[in-house]
């Protein structure tokens, strides 16, 4: 089984965003995932989608865009709705 890790990451204009790395027990390919506008990660069915890419060998990021959840910025969305 693979490991779940916290990330953040800077954009261009210095915002900190934060998410999570489903990373795949071997090195292999990858897939970016991010929530519709204005959602965060946990919403939408996005851990479980992530976790079977996890499952067929494929690390998966899923991470809060400017302005919700965890990242940076205003106007700001917290929780699921």
């Amino acid at each position: 089984m693979g490991s779940v890790e916290h990330v953040e990451f800077k954009t261009i204009d210095g915002l900190t965003l934060r998410g999570h790395v489903y990373h795949a027990r071997v090195r292999g390919p990858g897939v970016v995932m991010c929530p519709g506008f204005n959602c965060v990660k946990e919403m939408a069915g996005l851990p479980g989608v992530a976790k079977a890419f996890q499952d067929a060998g494929i690390t998966a990021l899923v991470y809060d865009p400017r302005t919700v959840g965890d990242s940076d910025d205003q106007p700001r969305k917290s929780e699921q709705t």
